[in-house]
C-alpha cells in the first residue's frame, strides 16, 4: 500500500542530509527507547537484530564524526521563512497482520497463523508514525484529522503529540493507557453541562 508523492521532485540524496536526519531522529527519540525496552522481553531474534543494528550505527557515526572534523568550508546560511500556522491534519489509520513464529531447535518456525498488529497512524502513506513500512496488505481503517479516536500504538502517539496533540484528553505513558482518556478537566465540565440540561 502506497500513496503518490505530492510532486514527481527525487527523494533527497543529499548525505549531510540523511546523515543528520538519522542523527537527530535517533537522539530524539531516546526516551522512547528506553521506555520500550524496559516493557519489552526481549528474545534472540530481537537481541540478534539489535546488535546488527548497533554495528551498522557504530560505523556510521564513525564515519560522521570524521566528515564532522574535517577542515569547515564557506557556506551560505539558509533562507528564512515565515511559518504559516498549521491546521488540523488529515492522517491514515492502519492496520495489518504478521505471520506467528516459535523457535524450534535454533530455527524460527512459522506457525501457520497471523497475529493483529496495533492500529497506526500514517502521515504519508507509505510509513507510519512510529517508523514502520506500510505492507501492501495493509486495511486502511480511517483517514481523519482524529487521529487518536482510532491508534492504539503508543509510539505513534508519543511521536505525535508534540504537535499533533488532541484537546481534552490525557498523554498516554504507556501501551495500557488506550482508548485515550479524557482530561479530569474536559469531564468535569460535561458533566456540569449534562447537570444544568437535567435542571432546566
Amino acid at each position: 500500500m502506497t500513496a503518490p508523492r505530492a510532486d514527481d521532485s527525487p527523494l533527497p540524496v543529499d548525505p549531510v542530509d540523511i546523515a543528520v536526519d538519522a542523527c537527530v531522529l535517533l537522539a530524539n527519540h531516546l526516551d522512547l527507547l528506553a521506555h520500550q525496552m524496559r516493557e519489552r522481553v526481549l528474545g534472540d531474534h530481537d537481541r540478534a537484530r539489535l546488535g546488527a543494528a548497533a554495528t551498522r550505527v557504530e560505523k556510521a557515526l564513525a564515519t560522521i564524526t570524521i566528515a564532522a572534523a574535517s577542515s569547515p568550508c564557506a557556506t551560505m546560511p539558509p533562507p528564512q521563512h515565515e511559518e504559516e500556522p498549521a491546521g488540523p491534519v488529515t492522517m491514515t489509520i492502519v492496520t495489518w497482520t504478521r505471520p506467528v513464529y516459535r523457535q524450534e531447535d535454533g530455527r524460527w518456525v512459522s506457525t501457520g497463523t497471523q497475529s493483529q498488529r496495533r492500529i497506526h497512524v500514517s502521515l504519508d502513506g507509505e510509513h507510519t508514525v512510529c517508523g514502520s513500512q506500510i505492507p501492501d496488505h495493509a486495511t486502511t481503517v480511517a483517514t481523519t484529522t482524529d487521529w487518536h479516536l482510532h491508534t492504539n500504538c503508543y509510539n505513534c502517539a508519543y511521536r505525535l503529540w508534540p504537535e499533533h496533540a488532541p484537546a481534552g484528553y490525557e498523554r498516554p505513558t504507556s501501551s495500557r493507557d488506550f482508548p485515550l482518556r479524557r482530561t479530569s478537566q474536559d469531564l468535569g465540565a460535561a458533566g456540569r453541562r449534562f447537570s444544568t440540561r437535567r435542571m432546566s
